[in-house]
């Protein structure tokens, strides 16, 4: 006996005998069968490849991109990316060591979260060296200028400075009205 996938069922259900349901009853009607219908396996696997597409797209946007970023011991040393900043004082600096491994995990965290940011930096702008893309990847989760400063050692102007000549010099913007926040926010 054939049996049927009903859509509002959410089931299988045997056929009537004239080969399909009768659309009569409660207004339920079959799914299509066949190539491209809702019984076909290539449609079901179809349907389970973008759910989970969507949901890993779902992780790395807004607050599953945020909890991403969490989970990184390097995120904890960041006083301006925590929702609760209690800092001491506004203006007080406080230096923050980051290791080579915190490097390897924010680049790549950081890859991973924006769609292979750092691989399509790389290709785009091959002039870039290793801490100038870690420095963009800074830039690109929103660390501020004051820890930027803190964990480069060098004071808030020098910062600024920085992101200019990488910005005009690196990458070739030229036009003032673009920063290289917001160009890396949209890149």
């Amino acid at each position: 006996q054939r049996r049927i996938f009903l859509r509002r069922r959410g089931g299988y259900r045997p056929a009537s005998r004239g080969g399909a349901a009768k659309a009569g009853r409660g207004g339920r009607r079959p799914a299509p069968e066949g190539p491209g219908g809702d019984c076909d396996p290539r449609h079901r696997l179809h349907e389970a490849r973008a759910d989970r597409v969507r949901l890993l797209r779902s992780r790395h946007t807004g607050p599953g991109r945020e909890a991403l970023f969490r989970r990184m011991p390097f995120f904890h040393k960041l006083p301006s990316l925590h929702a609760n900043n209690n800092q001491d004082e506004p203006g007080t600096s406080h230096k923050i060591v980051v290791t080579d491994a915190e490097w390897a995990e924010v680049t790549s965290v950081v890859n991973d979260a924006f769609d292979n940011f750092v691989v399509r930096l790389r290709q785009a702008y091959p002039q870039l060296g290793d801490k100038e893309i870690g420095f963009c990847c800074l830039v690109k989760i929103n660390v501020n200028i004051q820890d930027l400063s803190d964990i480069y050692c060098v004071s808030k102007a020098a910062i600024t400075k920085r992101k200019y000549r990488i910005k005009t010099d690196k990458l070739g913007i030229t036009d003032e009205n673009i920063s290289l926040d917001s160009f890396l926010k949209v890149f």
